[in-house]
């Protein structure tokens, strides 16, 4: 299988204060998803879809993820680190990167367990000729209660525990190189931030999902998907002519 030259940078400098007391002395990115630490899935998908140059956007007690993933070699991966001494955000990061790259680039929040197929996103990202583009995933939100409407101060309806759908923002974009030179020189700069200004400069296309998705973001998520079965996966063979 050849490899895909794309870099891919992840997100995994998080503190992850929503899954205390579980990141108290491990580092979200290694916490354990049925047997293996969870940017470990997210390494093996990578190198299964092909793409081999890994940068991990990390915070300067990383100690640990580097003792792990060392130069990614065991996965066949090469991995280089992006050390914030002090919060850059989601995206301030990037002006770490060693090298302007001459092609587009993956950033992915590093706590998610995806099989989406980045070659897809990536060809929508170029037939869109888009500045940056985001991935979306179609999430169902409960209200846990009867929701009541009135007219004039009568009951009208009363529905219990509705359901609504909304396309929520996936964690995942490709960037063009020209976009990471609207990233400040200094300060913490936020993926949000760099999306407004992109649609304002060049446009961003959006990347609806059809995959599977799993935010390990909460204690209710990681429990999920340590019980539930995980997305399943397979290896891209690319042809080498």
């Amino acid at each position: 299988m050849s490899k895909d030259p794309t870099p891919v940078i992840l997100m995994v400098g998080g503190a992850g204060k929503r899954l205390m007391p579980l990141t108290e002395h491990t580092p979200k990115s290694l916490l354990q998803v049925q047997g293996k630490p969870l940017l470990e899935r997210m390494l093996e998908f990578l190198a299964d879809s092909g793409y081999h140059d890994i940068h991990l956007s990390v915070n300067n007690k990383c100690h640990k993820l580097r003792d792990h993933f060392q130069d990614g070699s065991k996965w066949n991966l090469s991995i280089s680190y992006l050390t914030e001494e002090e919060p850059m955000g989601t995206c301030g990061a990037l002006r770490l990167l060693p090298k302007r790259p001459e092609q587009p680039i993956l950033v992915m929040n590093g706590d998610l367990i995806t099989n989406i197929d980045l070659d897809k996103l990536l060809k929508l990202h170029a037939d869109k000729k888009a500045l940056a583009t985001v991935c979306s995933f179609k999430y169902t939100a409960t209200i846990p209660y009867g929701v009541v409407e009135t007219v004039d101060g009568m009951l009208a309806s009363v529905a219990e525990k509705p359901t609504s759908q909304h396309w929520i923002n996936a964690g995942i974009y490709v960037l063009e190189p020209a976009a990471l030179d609207l990233i400040p020189p200094s300060g913490p700069f936020d993926m949000p931030d760099m999306l407004q200004l992109c649609a304002a400069k060049g446009g961003v296309a959006v990347y609806k999902m059809t995959e599977d998705w799993i935010d390990i973001g909460c204690l209710e998520e990681y429990h999920r998907a340590n019980r539930d079965p995980l997305p399943e996966r397979k290896v891209k063979v690319r042809s080498t002519t």
